[in-house]
């Protein structure tokens, strides 16, 4: 079973350390490992001492990003490279030994909650891609257009996508964090944006949860996208709870419910209404004969 779901505890000590790539230009470290947000992440916290994880393939890039780090954040980086896990896990052993109060995972991440409460940031990263030649090689691969093609793509290129990530679904998918954005203006604080998907990322007591602001905060005034029509709406009129007409009461109006069919809006058009029965407005007078016949030829109206 533990083949078949996972793979062996002995993969992470026997597996070699593959060589690194090319080593990233210094003018593209800040976009393709999203140091601005890293930053933020780091003074938001007011940490000290920051771990970072990279995968055997970045490292190469690591002394480099985390002198950069340093310089924009004044705190002491601290670079995971006897890291015992898998390079998709957080090692919050090695960061709680290096005395780190935060942890940056770079790389492809299985989003695994760590085992141990650490504030944590991943970055995927932002490589770049040359669309031409993306499209070309796609051209070759499949001459048809009309043929349906399923389109995937690794994290650190996910950013060059043109699909939403949820227009394949039934029902859009909402993240904890996008409906946190959506209901709490506060959310996120200025330079902090992590993706979180589990709810409890969100809760009293996590390193990200932040409360609602005030009602007469000036969060409030800012309009915002409705979720349901996708326009701007305008922000909500808050009443003080000492405002008399929070508790006043106001008479709600009797609805009726009318359904509306062509043939019942041509007959309201007509001038002959139906019989109309006038109890009580009509003098009281003895039967007689009426009109006998078809409406085509009554007998009293003789021939033509």
């Amino acid at each position: 079973m533990e083949s078949t779901f996972s793979s062996p505890a002995e993969a992470a000590l026997l597996r070699e350390a593959g060589a690194s790539r090319v080593l990233t230009p210094l003018a593209d470290l800040d976009r393709v490992y999203e140091l601005e947000r890293v930053a933020g992440f780091v003074r938001d916290l007011e940490c000290q001492r920051v771990a970072l994880q990279f995968p055997d393939q970045l490292l190469g890039d690591a002394g480099a990003v985390a002198a950069r780090l340093e310089e924009t954040t004044g705190s002491k980086m601290f670079i995971l490279g006897d890291t015992a896990y898998g390079s998709c896990c957080v090692d919050v052993l090695g960061a709680e030994q290096a005395g780190a109060q935060a942890l940056v995972h770079f790389g492809p991440a299985c989003l695994s909650p760590p085992a141990r409460p650490l504030p944590v940031a991943f970055v995927l990263g932002q490589r770049s891609v040359h669309l031409e030649l993306c499209a070309k090689a796609f051209e070759a691969q499949n001459p048809d257009p009309k043929a349906p093609v399923v389109l995937l793509s690794e994290p650190a290129c996910a950013h060059a996508l043109a699909p939403q990530p949820s227009g394949g679904f039934f029902r859009p998918v909402l993240a904890p964090c996008e409906l946190e954005a959506a209901c709490n203006p506060a959310w996120p604080p200025s330079g902090l944006a992590p993706y979180l998907t589990h709810y409890a990322d969100l809760l009293p007591g996590s390193p990200f949860h932040v409360p609602l602001p005030p009602p007469d905060s000036e969060l409030w005034d800012t309009p915002d996208v409705s979720l349901i029509t996708g326009e701007l709406r305008p922000p909500p009129v808050w009443k003080p709870s000492n405002d008399p007409g929070c508790l006043a009461l106001t008479l709600r109006p009797q609805l009726e419910l009318a359904e509306s069919s062509p043939a019942a809006s041509f007959l309201s058009s007509r001038s002959w209404q139906g019989l109309q029965p006038r109890l009580g407005q009509t003098p009281v007078t003895g039967a007689v004969s009426g009109r006998r016949g078809i409406a085509i030829a009554y007998e009293d109206e003789g021939g033509s």
